[in-house]
């Protein structure tokens, strides 16, 4: 059903908004707080004091962010990226630090390091599940940014459905596979895409460039990672 997909796009929307507000550390999760009344609050989310370097950096990139997004600014996520950057490397408390091998490369020690051993751990019906699980989940998400990059784009037709979904479908199923076959993460289509789209990529040369500014990007991994 519609409204199920249109949740579905709303949903991982939440979960990378949630993913963000972890990481940037306005999020965490209680230990164990002692109450009177409820005992403990343990495993609980709570906000954190809003009183260090870190968080500092994360309001100085949303607010960049927001205020070129209000003025319609093409670049105005990666300026604001750039700025929190910038910001972190000033501040004190080692928020950012520059690697100490920027040309280190990315490490291919696991490249098609895996194997099917779990299946004789967990017994074939277990695993079945397991698979089954892995299966639904990145299912569901590539449906859900089917429909809400697809909507954005305007591929979508009058019913909301996308033609010849079965293609994205297929070609996300052969990434996950070969990405699992890789030993790294799995390879799958991301709604993160409407950003390009909103800002005018509209074809598949967007994604065919995206690609190959990856592969560039290969050699520049650990000053990769050291932006926060």
């Amino acid at each position: 059903p519609m409204a199920l997909k249109q949740a579905i796009s709303v949903g991982i929307g939440f979960f990378i908004l949630f993913i963000g507000l972890t990481n940037a550390g306005l999020i965490t999760y209680n230990t164990g707080i002692p109450d009177s009344q409820f005992g403990t609050s343990s495993g609980l989310l709570g906000l954190t004091p809003l009183n260090t370097w870190p968080i500092f950096v994360v309001m100085v990139g949303l607010l960049v962010t927001i205020v070129l997004l209000a003025r319609n600014h093409k670049a105005a996520l990666l300026v604001g990226i750039l700025a929190a950057t910038v910001t972190a490397f000033i501040v004190p408390d080692d928020v950012a630090t520059w690697p100490d091998d920027p040309m280190r490369g990315p490490d291919f020690d696991l490249l098609g390091n895996f194997s099917f051993d779990f299946i004789g751990e967990l017994g074939i019906l277990t695993a079945l599940l397991v698979v089954l699980s892995l299966m639904l989940a990145d299912f569901f998400d590539t449906m859900g940014t089917l429909i809400g990059v697809g909507s954005q784009a305007g591929y979508l037709d009058e019913d909301g459905n996308l033609p010849d979904a079965q293609k994205p479908l297929l070609v996300d199923s052969l990434a996950a596979v070969a990405g699992g076959a890789a030993s790294s993460s799995s390879a799958t289509s991301y709604i993160e895409s409407s950003a390009g789209v909103g800002v005018g990529g509209r074809t598949g040369l967007v994604s065919v460039t995206t690609g190959v500014l990856f592969l560039l990007a290969l050699p520049f991994v650990a000053v990769v990672n050291a932006i926060p």
